[in-house]
């Protein structure tokens, strides 16, 4: 009897940790690439979704709403952004026009941006900004950062935030001050 609750809580501890990042994006069965990380980072983001014409990220919306380095919670929600709240990176480091999203569904924040009718074959995505957060995806070993100007006068803090895939954590987030003055 006892062997049976064992077993049957570690299943159920299973189940539960691998539900956290089992949301599916639309045609993910087509991707080039899926990453996935532990959601215990600055921005909640828990999954990236590469397809050879744009890219998804996915943030668990508990995370992203507890962290202090992010505000998601008060962004515009909308399928069809114009501008640049969503900005996808490439090899080509153009900005293309690119049709982008960022909406709130079943506990997540998922942001998009994909390509109009464009010729991809040529193009590496490796990348999302997202309000002025950067997600690169570096093959799974995720870096974040983004730059604040609310606690200093003379220049900005860059706070970033790396992911080891091989070791599967995140490390600490890390702040940098950067003067506008320059030193001459």
């Amino acid at each position: 009897m006892y062997e049976k609750t064992v077993v049957s809580v570690m299943i159920l501890v299973s189940l539960f940790s691998f539900a956290s990042c089992s949301y599916r994006v639309k045609n993910e069965s087509r991707a080039k690439y899926v990453y996935t990380c532990p959601s215990d980072n600055k921005y909640g983001l828990e999954k990236a979704v590469v397809f050879d014409d744009g890219i998804v990220l996915v943030f668990d919306k508990k995370a992203s709403d507890n962290s202090e380095h992010e505000k998601f919670d008060e962004m515009k929600k909308d399928d069809d952004l114009y501008g640049i709240p969503v900005e996808m990176h490439d090899t080509r480091h153009k900005k293309p026009h690119v049709r982008s999203s960022f909406i709130e569904k079943n506990g997540k924040y998922i942001a998009g941006a994909f390509y109009y009718d464009e010729d991809t074959s040529r193009v590496e995505i490796n990348g999302m900004t997202l309000f002025a957060k950067v997600v690169d995806v570096n093959n799974g070993d995720f870096f974040l950062t983004y730059d604040t100007y609310e606690y200093v006068t003379d220049g900005f803090e860059r706070i970033t935030q790396r992911f080891d895939a091989s070791t599967g954590k995140w490390g600490e987030a890390e702040r940098e001050f950067i003067s506008c003055w320059s030193e001459g």
